[in-house]
């Protein structure tokens, strides 16, 4: 049976997101959003039935307080669902723990590296900060194409009707043999020309920010390509694209008839019989 529920950020007003879990093959379903509460001590989360024979559930909800300005182009009146997060020449990288260097609980997840590109190992400057401080083990290892190709990078995207997306790229460069070489990338968005980046010195990481640009699904086609006056193959570190939650009007007193109040930021629920959740958090 295909489950689909709606996650909704609430302040004054929602925002709405519909989330599928029928084709994971059982597997976890992870889904993150970026909301600004502007002092709020609540935060609201909906699920709700949309259509016939579908069941909201949740097995848990975590609340990460980002205490630095991360991605700092975002507007702080709207909700941003994260559609990937994608480490491109490594591992999946996740909090592990107090040593963790992913210190927000982001998931990193594994690329799968094009067929005309190689992966570099990188020696990071651990000294210089990074805009969205991205963890060092992400920062380790590039992608590059292997010729003067572009790299091609396909995003999937369920939603059809345009929304604007928020776009972060990686670029960091490897040892350079010559002092004299340069990558100088042409970052291209569904085909229109968007950016063009030079390649940072070697260790350090340049982050590129896209927004808004309006995109609609199936999927989101990227181009890094390699410009004339760069002697060195496109590159890239990793990418995070998000969506903006569309705001919609909020009715209240429809929500409130079953209400879960906890001061906790992470509750795990295996069943919710009735046709909507609904749980607040606040501060304890």
């Amino acid at each position: 049976m295909a489950t689909t529920t709606v996650f909704l950020v609430l302040q004054r007003s929602i925002s709405r997101l519909t989330v599928n879990t029928s084709s994971n093959g059982g597997g976890p379903v992870y889904h993150e959003a970026i909301y600004v509460t502007h002092g709020s001590g609540c935060i609201k989360v909906c699920l709700l039935q949309t259509q016939e024979r579908e069941v909201p559930f949740i097995s848990s909800v975590e609340v990460v307080l980002l205490w630095v300005n991360l991605y700092s182009q975002m507007e702080t009146n709207a909700t941003f669902h994260l559609v990937t997060r994608t480490n491109l020449g490594g591992e999946e990288i996740r909090f592990a723990g107090a040593l963790s260097d992913e210190k927000y609980n982001r998931i990193w997840t594994k690329g799968t590296t094009p067929s005309n590109c190689s992966v570099d190992e990188i020696v990071p400057d651990f000294v210089s900060e990074t805009e969205n401080d991205p963890p060092l083990s992400v920062l380790l290892n590039s992608i590059h194409s292997v010729t003067s190709d572009a790299i091609i990078l396909t995003v999937n995207l369920s939603h059809l009707t345009p929304r604007p997306a928020y776009f972060v790229f990686y670029l960091t460069e490897s040892v350079l043999v010559n002092p004299s070489d340069t990558t100088i990338v042409q970052i291209m968005i569904n085909g229109g020309d968007q950016k063009m980046v030079a390649a940072p010195d070697a260790g350090k990481c340049r982050v590129v920010t896209i927004y808004p640009l309006m995109v609609a699904g199936p999927t989101i086609n990227i181009t890094l390509a390699p410009v004339n006056r760069s002697s060195l193959p496109p590159l890239i570190v990793a990418i995070e694209v998000f969506l903006q939650i569309l705001f919609q009007i909020f009715i209240r007193v429809r929500f409130l008839k079953h209400p879960i109040v906890e001061p906790v930021v992470k509750i795990k629920v295996v069943l919710i019989p009735n046709n909507f959740l609904f749980m607040t958090f606040c501060k304890p």
